[in-house]
């Protein structure tokens, strides 16, 4: 039996709307990243899991790297 783990176009067409308008202010305002869109996401994204802050990256690479120096881990630490 095959079991889908996600439909990825079911969730798109549930929030095509709101996605879409989304993409459309990022990409006229040409904020990807530092914009107001992301300021806003953190705020509620920190509010979400109850926390006083939350912080946006570019990258997964730029997450991990955040990650490691928040628990300390420096250069030198094998």
């Amino acid at each position: 039996m095959r079991v889908p783990f996600y439909d990825l176009r079911a969730q798109y067409l549930s929030l095509k709307e709101e996605l879409d308008a989304a993409i459309a202010r990022v990409c006229q305002r040409g904020e990807l990243q530092l914009g107001e869109d992301c300021f806003r996401l953190e705020e509620e994204f920190a509010r979400h899991i109850g926390t006083r802050h939350a912080v946006t990256v570019g990258s997964g690479t730029a997450a991990l790297q955040l990650a490691l120096l928040a628990v300390g881990v420096g250069p030198g630490d094998e």
